[in-house]
Formats: C-alpha cells, structure tokens, sequence
C-alpha cells in the first residue's frame, strides 16, 4: 500500500504554474473521468484526446480488473493541451491504444514513455 492523495489536494497541485504552452497527460480510472475533466479545465488545459491502456496477462490475453458494474481491462489517459504546444510537438500520430502487460500497482506501461 502506499499514501495517494485525495481530489481536492490534487485540484491544489499548481500544474498551470509548469508551462504556459504544452500538453498535460492524466491517468483517469473510470469512476474518476468527470473529476479528470475538471482537474484539466481548472489547470488552464482543454481536452484534446484520450489514450487507452488495454491491460493484458504475460500469456497476452486480457486482464480482468475491478469495477462497479463491469470487469474493467483498461485505464484511460486523458491528453490536455494549453497554449500553441505544435511548434514544439512531433508532428507524428501515434494510434491512441495501447496493449501492455499489467505491471505492479498503480504502475503505468513503458510504452506510453514513447508517446509522451
């Protein structure tokens, strides 16, 4: 286990003091979406796109995770820009899904070091 922070203390974290131009990536579980959306706009970001992380088991079949009302097998990455970030952006597309194993807790795939 270890210590996580509740909503309001994150909305506290001064993420529009880091850059006036530029994109912020958020991991958002299911039940947190709309709380996700909000921690952008209040940090001066729009929503510009979401990343999908399907989890998969090291025999490479889906994972089955935790949920309200379905098995969820995947985490979102909600992408926010702020400013004129594109003179500075690779301009290359990346496909918006990921398929990784599931790692340790709460740790994110390697390949998303690539795309950001």
């Amino acid at each position: 286990a270890y210590d996580t922070l509740n909503d309001a203390q994150i909305g506290t974290i001064p993420i529009n003091d880091l850059q006036e131009s530029g994109f912020l990536f958020i991991w958002a579980i299911n039940a947190k979406f709309s709380t996700a959306l909000k921690l952008l706009k209040n940090w001066g970001y729009q929503f510009l796109d979401e990343i999908v992380w399907v989890k998969q088991t090291v025999n490479g079949k889906i994972a089955k995770g935790h949920g309200y009302y379905l098995q969820h097998s995947k985490e979102s990455c909600f992408v926010g820009v702020k400013g004129d970030p594109w003179k500075r952006a690779d301009s290359s597309v990346e496909f918006d899904t990921l398929f990784s194993w599931r790692r340790g807790q709460s740790q994110k795939p390697e390949e998303i070091y690539q795309l950001t």
